[in-house]
């Protein structure tokens, strides 16, 4: 508030209380004349000329001060009037300059930041755009001032999104003060209608609870997008680089081991079996690296046929069979009885139960036990995978899902996991249209649970086939 205001309201709450007073003073007035009339004939009854010289001062003062009641209101009125015309002007001109400064600061920190920021009306108008939004849409001032936000950027889902041939809910936050957001796949139209891929939120701008508009802000993640593609197609051609001689220095290994060039000692034997059990984690290494690339570039297909999912964890458990002896582990395998075969892709699926199960083997103590369960849920099929082993520490419990959770090196067991197996299979199970969980207690032990529709899996082309561990 500045100093014109100030001084106005003063002025007002003056005559205001002098105004109460005229009019207290009058109504004593007005209350005291039968009391001053009776009073009088007393005295003139009794002939008392004190009484009556009292009354007489009494009404004099009553009186005297009403009128000076009367002309300080006056007076403060005719104050007020002259402020009004002279100084009400300058307090004027002071708000607006004010209100310009305001603006000015306002349009300094959004020129500040990054992310393309718009204002817009309850129509969708662009009342406002910062430089960073101008110079993500290609245009200038001109051609988004004023005009509709829906029209010049033309936001929409990209083909990858799942939301693919849906609107954009923008009538959601005027109605339902809602904010969306999404994180990719949302398509702004740029210069010469260039498609820009952004992050995008959208959120009610409120005023007095009153929904005036809105206010959306995007960040260009298409050269994000490009460095990410470009650096899966490094590792995607150095993996293939990588699997030849590897599998060339396997064949060769297990060829010395069984005396193909000539007899061999023991020891020369047990060092040609620690030099086999590392090329074997190499190409799982490289076979996992190829599958991400495979998988984040949308190669890989889905072809689902009727699988008998407990006949396929059978199999696999018998792979295990030998490590699980070793550790004296118990595991356990529960299948519904209402479940029989479901229509999956069995090389996915494979590839999941593999990537949980082979966990659950590394972090699992000696005798310790180990469940699979299968049952209906509802419109899917639920799995899980228990474990008694040492669990995940809190502190790690957010990066599961990430590429090389490096998770393994915090426990005492020792490890030889690539870091890609949750990642891919989270991955798996969303492509497939399910998600993926897990409930971990530190010292106790880890659940991790994933669904995939009864219905199965839908069928998805591709032109890369996943690529599968010979051995395990």
């Amino acid at each position: 508030m500045n100093t014109h205001q100030h001084t106005l309201r003063i002025l007002v709450r003056l005559w205001l209380a002098i105004f109460l007073c005229a009019i207290f003073f009058t109504v004593i007035l007005l209350l005291s004349r039968d009391i001053f009339v009776s009073l009088s004939g007393i005295a003139r009854f009794q002939n008392t000329e004190g009484l009556s010289s009292v009354l007489i001062l009494a009404k004099v003062s009553i009186v005297g001060i009403l009128i000076w009641t009367i002309s300080a209101c006056a007076l403060m009125l005719a104050g007020f009037v002259y402020f009004r015309k002279t100084m009400a002007p300058h307090a004027k001109t002071e708000t607006n300059q004010d209100a310009k400064e305001h603006t000015k600061r306002d349009e300094i920190i959004l020129s500040t930041i990054e992310d393309g920021v718009c204002v817009l009306d309850k129509d969708f108008t662009i009342v406002s755009v910062n430089n960073a939004g101008k110079q993500i849409l290609g245009k200038s001032d001109q051609d988004l001032i004023g005009k509709s936000f829906l029209n010049v950027a033309s936001p929409r889902f990209s083909e990858e999104s799942e939301h693919k041939g849906e609107s954009i809910p923008f009538e959601d936050v005027i109605k339902e003060k809602a904010t969306i957001k999404f994180d990719d796949d949302v398509l702004l139209s740029g210069e010469n209608g260039y498609a820009v891929e952004v992050k995008f939120v959208v959120a009610p701008l409120v005023l007095d609870h009153r929904v005036e508009g809105a206010v959306v802000v995007f960040e260009d993640v298409t050269k994000v997008k490009e460095t990410d593609r470009m650096k899966s197609e490094f590792i995607s051609v150095v993996s293939h680089q990588l699997r030849t001689p590897l599998t060339a220095i396997r064949w060769f290994n297990e060829m010395l081991a069984n005396g193909e060039d000539g007899r061999v000692t023991k020891n020369q034997k047990q060092t040609l079996i620690q030099m086999h059990d590392s090329v074997i984690r190499m190409i799982n290494l490289v076979n996992a690296l190829l599958n991400v690339s495979r998988i984040e570039s949308g190669g890989i297909s889905i072809d689902p046929e009727p699988t008998d999912l407990k006949a396929l964890i059978q199999n696999l458990v018998s792979e295990y069979q030998e490590e699980l002896n070793l550790k004296s582990q118990h595991l356990k395998i529960d299948v519904s009885k209402d479940i029989h075969v479901v229509n999956v892709d069995p090389i996915l699926m494979t590839e999941v139960y593999a990537n949980l199960l082979s966990n659950a083997l590394k972090f699992t103590p000696e005798k310790g036990s180990i469940s699979v369960s299968l049952k209906v849920d509802g419109d899917n099929i639920l799995s899980q995978i228990t474990d008694s082993g040492c669990g995940i520490p809190s502190q790690k419990q957010q990066d599961v899902f990430t590429k090389y959770f490096g998770a393994e090196k915090l426990f005492l067991s020792d490890s030889d996991g690539t870091g890609l197996g949750l990642y891919i299979a989270k991955s798996i199970i969303e492509a497939s249209g399910g998600s993926i969980w897990y409930d971990s207690v530190e010292g106790k032990g880890t659940t991790f649970s994933f669904t995939v529709p009864k219905a199965g899996m839908a069928k998805r082309e591709g032109d890369k086939e996943f690529i599968t561990n010979t051995t395990r």
